[in-house]
């Protein structure tokens, strides 16, 4: 049985060679929706199976020219940029889409801004019919809340990695495979979707509802502190930075304080934002802000 397999998302394509039939059926079985023809990937990835592997005493990350080594948690790897081959050990199956997580998303990093006009953001993505919005912030901020709060009107794209892309037509977002880590199986549908991005909201969880809009110099230190961003290399910094100002040239990013309630999607919908609400009865809202969702 054939172990390899291709898995594309938003113009990136990677073929994953398995170790073993099982844990590219069951891979696959996990990535249906994003499985692509072999002829299409542009990167090829090597999931080894190390039964020995230690979990790692400290995460760490050496970068060399053009290649990237790495240890964290229970999974490790390489990472070359010339070549366009990675590697990366994991001891057994139940880690390895983890393991795969880590690698590619690191990948897109990188070549995203220097080859795709795009970004990888640390987001929760939603869609409704015709729009696009991004809930960004790292680790702890509430992007996992905000997916569970969700409305039926909206779809969750990811709770944890999306994807920006520019265009002519503007701003462009795209989900991935990759969900946050703990996610419960049930609550994820991995499929296919892109949409315009109206805007970005940094997360901050807080006593009452606030929406501030961000100078552009406020959006690029809260969109580099969501953790996500490969600046360890001159031009990958320079390329994201270029990246980041076209996209807030484009798109309006704002400081989001809020409760972990169902009124946040009412309370955004009275600011402006084309959030649908599923009936009469969510129409209730909190009390303005202060602040006018107009960016200065």
């Amino acid at each position: 049985m054939e172990t390899a397999f291709v898995l594309s998302f938003a113009g990136l394509s990677f073929r994953i060679d398995a170790p073993e039939p099982e844990w590219s059926q069951r891979l696959q079985e996990r990535y249906q929706a994003f499985l692509a023809d072999e002829a299409a990937a542009d990167w090829r990835i090597a999931l080894r199976h190390a039964p020995d592997l230690p979990q790692a005493a400290a995460d760490w990350a050496r970068h060399e020219a053009t290649r990237t080594e790495f240890h964290i948690a229970s999974y490790r790897g390489r990472v070359d940029f010339a070549t366009r081959r990675a590697q990366v050990l994991t001891p057994d199956l139940q880690r390895a889409p983890s393991a795969l997580a880590r690698t590619i998303t690191f990948i897109a990093t990188v070549i995203l801004p220097r080859e795709k006009d795009g970004l990888l953001l640390h987001a929760c993505g939603l869609a409704s019919d015709a729009a696009a919005f991004a809930f960004c912030g790292p680790s702890g901020a509430g992007k996992s809340t905000i997916a569970q709060l969700v409305p039926p009107t909206l779809q969750v794209m990811s709770d944890e990695n999306v994807i920006v892309r520019l265009s002519e037509a503007g701003p462009i977002l795209y989900n991935t495979p990759f969900w946050g880590q703990n996610t419960p199986e049930t609550r994820i549908h991995r499929q296919r979707i892109h949409r315009p991005l109206k805007a970005a909201f940094i997360l901050k969880q807080s006593p009452r509802w606030s929406l501030r809009p961000l100078a552009p110099s406020q959006a690029i230190l809260a969109l580099l502190a969501t953790e996500k961003v490969a600046v360890e290399r001159t031009p990958s910094a320079q390329a994201w930075l270029d990246i980041a100002s076209r996209l807030l040239a484009q798109t309006p990013i704002f400081e989001l304080g809020f409760l972990p309630a169902p009124e946040l999607w009412s309370f955004l919908a009275e600011q402006g934002f084309p959030i649908p609400l599923s009936s009469p009865e969510s129409r209730h809202v909190p009390p303005r802000p202060s602040h006018s969702p107009t960016p200065s």
